[in-house]
C-alpha cells in the first residue's frame, strides 16, 4: 500500500504526518520544507504554512480545516478543495505521508 492517497478521494478524517526526513524551517514570510533523503525542496507562503502546522498538530484534513474556518474569512468549500489540494501537493513530493 503507498503512503500517497490520492486527496481527492481520502476522507477528510485521514490522518498525516510529516515523513520522517523532513526539515520544517519558518521564515518571516512562510516556511521552507526539504526532504533530506531526496532533496526536495517546497516553500510554503503563510497559508500553506499554516495548513503544514496545523496538519502536524492535529492530524486531520478536518481538523486543520475547522481550524482554519475560526481563522481565516473563507467559505467552507473552497478551503477544503485548497487543503486537499495542498496535501496532494506534499505527498506527491514525499513530504508528508498518510498515517
Amino acid at each position: 500500500m503507498s503512503d500517497h492517497a490520492d486527496p481527492e478521494t481520502s476522507s477528510p478524517a485521514s490522518a498525516y504526518g510529516a515523513s520522517p526526513a523532513v526539515v520544517f524551517r519558518q521564515m518571516d514570510d512562510g516556511a521552507v520544507l526539504l526532504d533530506l533523503e531526496s532533496g526536495v525542496y517546497f516553500g510554503l507562503d503563510q497559508v500553506g504554512t499554516r495548513v503544514w502546522t496545523l496538519l502536524l498538530e492535529r492530524g486531520t484534513t478536518a481538523a486543520v480545516c475547522a481550524a482554519m474556518l475560526e481563522e481565516f474569512d473563507v467559505a467552507p468549500d473552497v478551503l477544503a478543495a485548497d487543503v486537499r489540494r495542498l496535501v496532494g501537493e506534499l505527498q506527491q513530493n514525499g513530504l508528508l505521508r498518510a498515517t
